[in-house]
């Protein structure tokens, strides 16, 4: 997004599943719309793709879709896969248990630990229209 001199918009709302695909079909009528949406999980990926095809909006050739989940989903009404970045929930509570022992033994707080996760491209993800 830098080397194209955009300007994130960020979302952190708390809304239900129809408010999300109303939010999305809203989104396809406006002149600068998003080209690309990052969802914290399938909860908010799933009705961000119904509203943009129900609008019209063609996935991914008109906005793409990424999310964050510990499976990889394929959308029940569309049939395609999101392109997901797979958490590694086991790996997460492992080290989550190391780290709380070690603090129990040390008293000390402790640097976060960066893990490894892997993305999948699913049927959600092109590059971004030309403008």
């Amino acid at each position: 997004m830098e080397s194209a001199r955009l300007e994130p918009l960020i979302l952190r709302r708390e809304l239900d599943v129809e408010s999300w695909a109303k939010l999305a079909m809203q989104w396809a009528n406006e002149k600068d719309r998003p080209t690309g949406v990052v969802a914290y999980n399938s909860y908010t990926a799933q009705p961000i793709l119904f509203g943009s095809l129900m609008a019209g909006l063609e996935v991914p050739q008109h906005l793409s879709l990424v999310t964050f989940e510990e499976q990889i989903l394929v959308d029940a009404g569309s049939g395609r896969s999101i392109s997901t970045c797979l958490l590694p929930e086991y790996d997460m509570g492992y080290v989550a248990v190391e780290m709380l022992l070690e603090r129990i033994e040390n008293g000390q707080s402790l640097s976060p630990r960066l893990l490894p996760f892997k993305g999948i491209k699913g049927a959600t993800v092109a590059p971004p229209p030309m403008a």
